[in-house]
């Protein structure tokens, strides 16, 4: 029990700090915790005063599943004192708010799988504008190498006519001077 005494004053100390920075939000579950603890201890009283603070600060900020934590907790609670009319209202409450949390569960799962959808149709798409981005880099690699290899063979036709026209040119010249060779051969 000593060490419940001691988780009490620090679920009290953490309370008292959420106050005085206005943040009830942050306070509730210290506040649920505090009222489970004088639950396990046996004071109900406590366990009950610091449940409903908890239910109260939950319900101001609409916080539905601190509230059906709150009113589940208090059920019991009011179970264990007695007080069977408050147990069962509470009960009630809780069953409502669990319900509620579940459809917000359900829309927030239904919400999850269309976001998920339009990612991976998102993510589909990008992988089709890759690939084609992919085939045409590669269409374009190709026609580079083509276009390299059809200058390639041209510049082959070019050099080899321009062989081809010196032979040629060298061989006319060498006709005439054999030619002039002959003819002056002749004429001795």
């Amino acid at each position: 029990q000593g060490k419940s005494k001691e988780a009490q004053l620090a679920f009290q100390e953490s309370i008292s700090i959420y106050k005085k920075t206005n943040d009830l939000i942050g306070g509730i579950w210290p506040t649920v915790n505090l009222a489970e603890s004088f639950r396990g201890d046996g004071d109900i009283k406590n366990a009950i005063k610091h449940a409903l603070i908890a239910y109260e600060w939950a319900s101001k900020d609409k916080l539905s599943f601190l509230q059906f934590r709150a009113a589940d907790l208090l059920s019991q609670l009011y179970e264990q004192s007695g007080d069977k009319s408050k147990a069962f209202d509470y009960l009630k409450q809780y069953r409502a708010l669990k319900d509620q949390n579940e459809k917000l569960n359900s829309a927030v799962r239904i919400s999850e799988l269309e976001v998920q959808s339009i990612l991976n149709k998102r993510q589909r798409e990008i992988e089709l504008l890759e690939a084609e981005s992919q085939l045409r880099e590669q269409e374009n690699k190709t026609q580079r190498v083509l276009l390299i290899g059809i200058a390639g063979a041209l510049a082959s036709v070019v050099f080899l006519s321009f062989i081809l026209v010196r032979n040629n040119r060298q061989k006319q010249k060498a006709n005439l001077v054999l030619q002039a060779t002959l003819a002056d051969l002749k004429a001795t």
